[in-house]
């Protein structure tokens, strides 16, 4: 108690005491100025400094020199350089660098061999409202914008030098958009980010970026626009990349989910891996409940009669079937249920025993043509007025 009231009669700065088995952890406390931290067999003993009022850090500034030597370091030199020019983060190993600090209370002072982390904050005056935002627009080589995409300002910072960095990321953050400009320079660096960790997410949270970050690698335009008024779109160079197969997949499946997801009252989420098959389905279930037809291969099938006055089915005659069958899809071992499809058939009746008769493609090259349906499942409808007779006498 002694210690503490003739530390705190500093007129700048109150100092707190703590004691932990582990050094200091970095947080964010109100008016934390600097922490002070020894080492003491299995204890830590830590002296924060706080300031008092707004103005102590002026009126009893901290100050610190840093020495860092980048020789025989290149991947050091830069970040050391974009730290200088922007005010980026930066780390500096402690057999590259020594600092002296001038804290309060007399806990400063010169150490060799320090390790160093600076971190980058806002150069921005509190919260702007509403925040900034801006458009990024893909313009294909005909002139027409094919995808926009929405980003907000998640980081402004400033160099030592002038120069300013700006990073804009979208809701999902996934893509980043980052900006760099020195005031001697009328050119800008832009670097593009792409995220991939999606696996359990919303498909309506990642549609809109993975259209956008498709429509990239075709050798579009990226052009920045304000986010309010008519687009007003300022367009660089054409983008030139590899096309990652991988990428366009991913916007598909994304895509197809999101318009399952309307039609199904079951949340999805995007899985963790999905087979080839699976994929087909999910393909096959977008384009069905947009209300578009599809085709698929089909295999000879067994069906059982229960109608004692359909038509009289013999072996070897052609005849147009609809089946009704449920629209699934599975996601990470869970199924989900869409609805009913009917699938119209050209098939051959290749037996029939009793009242199980096997019917096959009519040729093996021919599909089924596969709509949405109402009705009951596992149905099959026989089409009458398409029954072949296998001989003169004609079949009603």
């Amino acid at each position: 108690m002694a210690l503490a009231r003739a530390a705190n009669n500093d007129p700048h700065y109150r100092y707190h005491f703590e004691t932990s088995d582990g050094p200091p952890v970095a947080r964010d406390e109100p008016w934390l100025v600097a922490v002070a931290s020894e080492q003491h067999g299995p204890l830590w003993l830590h002296v924060k400094v706080y300031a008092k009022f707004y103005a102590a850090l002026e009126e009893r500034p901290i100050t610190t020199k840093v020495r860092v030597n980048t020789a025989g370091n290149p991947e050091l030199a830069e970040s050391f350089e974009q730290f200088l020019n922007f005010g980026t983060d930066v780390y500096v190993p402690a057999d590259a660098a020594s600092a002296e600090l001038d804290l309060p209370g007399n806990l400063g002072g010169v150490l060799g061999n320090a390790e160093i982390r600076i971190i980058a904050g806002s150069s921005e005056d509190g919260e702007q409202d509403p925040p900034p935002t801006l458009m990024v627009g893909a313009r294909n080589p005909a002139g027409a914008i094919v995808a926009e995409l929405e980003l907000h300002r998640t980081e402004l910072t400033r160099g030592v030098r002038g120069g300013v960095r700006v990073v804009w990321t979208d809701a999902a953050e996934l893509f980043k958009l980052e900006i760099k400009s020195m005031p001697d320079s009328a050119e800008l660096d832009v670097t593009i980010t792409i995220g991939w960790e999606i696996r359990g997410r919303l498909p309506a949270d990642l549609v809109d970026t993975f259209a956008f970050m498709d429509e990239l690698e075709r050798g579009v335009c990226l052009g920045i626009s304000p986010s309010y008024g008519p687009r007003r779109y300022d367009f660089g160079t054409p983008l030139q990349q590899d096309r990652e197969n991988d990428l366009h997949l991913t916007a598909r499946v994304v895509s197809a989910l999101h318009i399952i997801q309307q039609h199904c009252n079951e949340l999805l989420r995007m899985p963790s891996e999905i087979s080839s098959l699976e994929l087909k389905r999910i393909f096959e279930a977008a384009t069905l409940l947009q209300g578009d037809p599809a085709t698929a291969t089909w295999a000879p099938f067994t069906l059982t009669v229960d109608s004692d006055d359909g038509p009289t089915l013999v072996p070897g005659a052609r005849i147009n079937v609809a089946v009704t069958t449920p629209l699934t899809i599975t996601l990470d071992e869970t199924d989900h249920r869409l609805g009913l499809v009917a699938s119209f058939l050209d098939a051959t009746v290749a037996s029939v025993d009793g009242s199980q008769v096997t019917l096959n493609p009519h040729d093996p090259s021919s599909k089924a043509t596969r709509v949405l349906a109402v009705g009951e499942e596992y149905r099959v409808w026989v089409d009458s007025s398409s029954l072949s007779p296998p001989d003169d006498e004609g079949v009603e």
